[in-house]
């Protein structure tokens, strides 16, 4: 095992960090370990598109129609005037 040593943490976030570990019965060392462990777990939800995220956020609101990925698409600007249609 590693050891991670992180230096300058206010005090405020120490207090957070303590609070939420007992709140879950883990020390805070656990608690920490959870909380990277959890950061870089790439096959969380964290992970989707942003398009997939906010779809799945939003399903129990009634998004009709799922939001689909533009990779690769080109962006093209706002059209906030109806006198102009985009291309």
């Amino acid at each position: 095992m590693s050891q991670l040593i992180v230096r300058k943490i206010d005090q405020s976030l120490k207090n957070a960090l303590k609070a939420r570990a007992k709140r879950k019965g883990h020390s805070m060392e656990a608690e920490v370990r959870q909380i990277l462990s959890e950061a870089v777990d790439t096959s969380t939800a964290n992970s989707l598109a942003l398009g997939s995220a906010i779809s799945q956020r939003f399903q129990h609101v009634g998004l009709e129609n799922p939001i689909i990925e533009q990779r690769g698409s080109a962006a093209r600007p706002a059209v906030f005037d109806n006198s102009q249609e985009p291309d």
